[in-house]
């Protein structure tokens, strides 16, 4: 048979396709990370919903910072190749300054007009205001990505692929870290009121179900009215994407609870 597997172009294939194929599977893990993390907030039908919206916006917004990249990565490795390397890192400067200027538009646009920007996908309130806050903090990333993008455009075209999945890899752990700080930054203390009826198990059952919206108790004052009531002083530290749907499931929930004041 005249097919045969060259081992030497096998070997050279699989060198510079292999770092490439793992740093989208780096990516790709990432991005799963992130939808799981999401989907265990309290309440994920609206986290889900504007993570949606964002990841669309995100992938419009980074065009221009990945299309640089691929030019950078093209023009870089011919000169390179020629020997050019000065040449080189100005490709990689003009791309990155190229991708910055559109994606300061962008991210002026995003900043400024982010409700019209969700509501052309969703007209919720909930995952307008909610969404509005998730824009304007991911849009901050749209300043970061030419620089990030040019440069690993760079080191593809100079064939050091393990750049990029060094890259890849700090990028996740970036993220996992960042979800963990900013999650115990959200939780922030909040004060209601709560007038129950004077049963055996109401106090007891009410904190069981804030507990079950992940809301945590920091402290309850107690006091017995002589209308046979509880009034609850609460303080909790209750996760600012909670929303008033949420606390009117609760009354509708537990029949012990007679009134919430916020």
């Amino acid at each position: 048979s005249d097919f045969k597997i060259d081992k030497e172009k096998m070997k050279m294939l699989l060198k510079l396709g292999l770092p490439s194929s793992v740093q989208q599977v780096v990516v790709s893990f990432s991005f799963l990370t992130l939808t799981a993390l999401v989907n265990s907030l309290p309440i994920a039908d609206i986290a889900s919903a504007c993570q949606g919206i964002g990841g669309k916006v995100n992938s419009f917004a980074v065009l221009p910072a990945l299309a640089m990249s691929s030019a950078v990565s093209s023009m870089a490795g011919q000169n390179i190749g020629a020997g050019e390397t000065a040449r080189a890192k100005k490709t990689m400067l003009t791309g990155m300054g190229i991708a910055f200027a559109i994606s300061v538009v962008v991210f002026t646009i995003v900043e400024l007009f982010p409700q019209p920007i969700i509501s052309l996908f969703d007209t919720n309130p909930d995952v307008i205001a909610i969404g509005s806050e998730y824009m304007r903090f991911i849009a901050l990333d749209y300043l970061f990505v030419p620089f990030v993008f040019c440069m690993n455009g760079l080191a593809i075209g100079a064939g050091e692929y393990e750049l990029g999945i060094a890259a890849s890899i700090i990028m996740v752990v970036s993220q996992l870290i960042l979800h963990r700080f900013f999650s115990r930054l959200e939780n922030t203390a909040n004060e209601f009121t709560v007038v129950v009826s004077d049963t055996k198990d109401s106090v007891k059952n009410f904190k069981e179900k804030l507990a079950s919206m992940n809301i945590s108790v920091a402290k309850c004052n107690i006091t017995r009215n002589k209308d046979s009531t509880l009034t609850l002083d609460v303080t909790v530290k209750k996760s600012r994407t909670i929303s008033m749907d949420e606390i009117m499931l609760l009354i509708e929930q537990n029949d012990s609870i007679i009134s919430i004041d916020i």
